[in-house]
């Protein structure tokens, strides 16, 4: 490990005990020439304590009393699976994955409509038939009716929706490119008459478990530890308050879980000009704070961490989970995006929420100031990523993306804006933030919600927002 002339100067003006653990600290980044930012860099993470804490001994949590219980569903991660080189042989396996989960998604058919494949549409003329298939492209014609390609995999067809029939015309405003749906529809001559659509959605409501344990699960998402807009102080408070409590004690006390859904970090090189909005410009370095975070929360509660968009993994979906290696102390539960989790029985599924950009782009009446809607859509469609080609996807053999199983719990963030809502059982929940507003976000007109967190009680299923700045 050598020193550039900056470095070396850096290094000469440092206390023995200070320069031996910076030392110590660039060893293991293996970075072959140091630079008086990597000394820099080594400093701040070295110093900087995100909490200071009192461990108090008086204070008896009703969470330590009972043992953890969580179970990853391996089989809805892509850790260690992806297997994928990209071709256009891999794409086309990817879509028909897709297109064969989504088809099953659907209910039993019990209208007037006779079920059919594309395929078979030439021996049903003025029939009326209902077919499940996928939209490839979505336009208006010169008239102003909606015209809809769709394809399964016996064939293509064209569907046209009247202008003038408001209630088709409500629902199909809701379709985008790569949606799977049920169109009934009437076949005259090569068209397909729309009379009527449906989306997979939720089909039965979501009933939550009942169980005797008497905890908690707190929701965190876009920390953005290394930023300079992370807001500390708030994870301050909040790491004080799980530990001794001077306010809303009971609820504190009941915390036996956190679940973290993507963007711990600010991360490197994720948007031009990051460099100058960063406190610790080195990703070790980054993932050292949060590390350290682990490490003063109470042994009783475990964590789980799914990745998001700033993190240290790909940056298509699905991602993989984050490395061990980053963590060195408390190790907690690492899933990959979107992840699931089932907490004391509770069926969590995580996924951070790139793809809602994509969705507020393309669907009229979701924007960024309230998540719910956005969140909702993602059931309507039973899958968390469904236009193709504005968010990254890696055509896995399996799509990963697909929303198979209801969870009890969706938690998400990204758009840095809390949100809670119940969709047919479903607990929906975005955790906004633990950043500040960034430049980005003032031009965008984005309004972030930090230091909200959501924390669900599993046995009373009860769910209380803490604000940190109260406690």
């Amino acid at each position: 490990m050598r020193y550039n002339v900056e470095a070396h100067e850096a290094m000469q003006n440092l206390e023995e005990e200070m320069k031996a653990k910076v030392e110590e600290y660039l060893k293991k980044r293996d970075i072959s020439i140091v630079r008086k930012d990597d000394v820099e860099n080594a400093i701040k993470v070295i110093k900087k304590p995100i909490v200071e804490v009192k461990r108090a001994s008086h204070y008896k949590p009703v969470a330590k009393e009972y043992e953890s219980d969580i179970i990853i569903d391996h089989k809805r991660d892509v850790t260690g699976k992806s297997r994928t080189k990209g071709s256009a042989k891999d794409f086309v396996r990817y879509f028909q994955n897709r297109f064969k989960r989504m088809r099953s998604l659907f209910g039993p058919h019990t209208s007037e409509y006779s079920e059919m494949l594309i395929g078979d549409l030439s021996k049903a003329n003025g029939e009326k038939v209902s077919i499940i298939a996928m939209v490839s492209e979505k336009r208006e014609s010169r008239s102003g009716n909606t015209v809809l390609s769709l394809e399964d995999l016996t064939g293509k067809a064209v569907a046209v929706a009247n202008k003038n029939d408001e209630r088709v015309m409500d629902k199909i405003a809701l379709v985008t490119k790569e949606d799977t749906i049920r169109v009934y529809c009437k076949v005259k001559d090569k068209l397909l008459l729309v009379e009527d659509l449906e989306f997979p959605d939720v089909r039965e409501r979501v009933v939550h478990p009942t169980i005797e344990k008497d905890v908690a699960v707190a929701y965190l998402s876009d920390i953005h530890l290394g930023s300079r807009f992370c807001l500390e102080d708030m994870l301050n408070r909040f790491m004080s308050w799980i530990r001794e409590p001077s306010t809303k004690k009971e609820l504190a006390g009941k915390i036996k879980y956190i679940v973290v859904a993507g963007d711990v970090v600010d991360g490197i090189g994720i948007y031009p000009g990051q460099e100058k909005e960063l406190s610790v410009k080195d990703i070790y370095g980054q993932y050292e704070l949060f590390d350290k975070l682990l490490e003063e929360l109470p042994d009783y509660i475990d964590v789980v961490v799914s990745p998001g968009n700033h993190d240290a993994v790909r940056r298509a979906e699905p991602m993989p989970a984050l490395k061990e290696s980053f963590f060195s102390n408390k190790k907690p539960y690492l899933v990959g995006n979107p992840g699931v989790v089932h907490i004391e029985g509770f069926k969590h599924l995580i996924y951070h929420g790139t793809s809602m950009d994509s969705l507020v782009a393309n669907i009229r009446h979701l924007t960024y100031h309230k998540v719910e809607p956005i969140m909702r859509e993602y059931f309507r469609r039973r899958h968390l990523s469904p236009i193709y080609g504005t968010n990254p996807i890696v055509p896995e053999e399996i799509d990963y993306m697909v929303m198979d199983k209801v969870p009890h719990v969706f938690h998400c963030g990204h758009i840095h804006k809390n949100g809670q809502a119940l969709y047919k059982g479903v607990l929906m929940l975005n955790s906004g933030t633990f950043q500040d507003q960034t430049p980005f976000q003032i031009k965008q007109g984005h309004i972030p919600t930090p230091g909200n967190i959501p924390v669900y009680n599993l046995n009373s299923k009860k769910l209380s927002i803490v604000d940190v700045r109260s406690l």
